[in-house]
């Protein structure tokens, strides 16, 4: 026999008749469990909140994490970010390739890096990154702006390698990792960390090998 929960949605009045115990959840949050009953896995894949748990039926959808968990994971943890594209909010990629919003890396070179750091068994995002060469242009108002591009990082040279390596018919990809963070406050730069870029220069002419 097949037994089918269904979700609890969540909203004021079921709110009020079930209490919780805030710290508790927390916890088993932290464990990737289920804050209600802590049986139930809150992830179905990395930085994929389930739908609804598979133990008790908390529905999980009505929690919104937004773009928090990949800022987090990126500051915090070191997390690997491989830019499929660049917005050209600089100088340099305009003297080597007519004007356009964005620049990509070459197909090959990205292929073999998301190869490598599979091999390596290395976590990564895949996502865009803004390139600028100012940093008064680091606003509030266009951070947003640019979050909403779909951008991920903001860095000062991708643009300008992508354009260069294109006008020079060169393969061309990039690592990143997260220097300091600008989803909140301005954090001071953490650049400290040799070790993790040590071991992306490593895994970076590992991919320049394997194409």
């Amino acid at each position: 026999m097949e037994t089918v929960s269904t979700p609890t949605v969540w909203s004021q009045e079921t709110a009020l008749k079930e209490k919780r115990d805030v710290w508790q959840a927390l916890k088993r949050g932290f464990r990737g469990r289920c804050p209600r009953c802590g049986e139930g896995k809150l992830f179905r894949a990395f930085l994929k909140v389930d739908n609804a748990c598979s133990v008790c039926g908390q529905d999980f959808t009505p929690h919104r994490a937004d773009d928090l968990p990949a800022y987090l994971v990126i500051v915090i943890v070191g997390h690997i970010v491989v830019p499929n594209s660049a917005i050209r909010d600089e100088g340099t990629s305009y003297h080597y390739l007519p004007p356009a919003r964005e620049v990509a890396p070459s197909h090959r070179a990205l292929a073999a890096i998301e190869k490598t750091l599979r091999k390596n068994g290395m976590d990564y995002i895949v996502a865009k990154t803004w390139t600028t060469d100012g940093l008064f242009r680091e606003t509030r108002a266009r951070m947003l702006a640019r979050k909403r591009e779909g951008c991920l990082t903001v860095e000062m040279e991708a643009a300008a390698f992508f354009a260069v390596a294109q006008f020079r018919g060169v393969q061309f990809g990039q690592l990143l990792y997260g220097g300091d963070d600008l989803s909140a406050r301005w954090d001071h730069r953490n650049w400290t960390r040799h070790q993790i870029r040590e071991r992306l220069f490593a895994l970076a002419a590992e991919a320049c090998l394997s194409m």
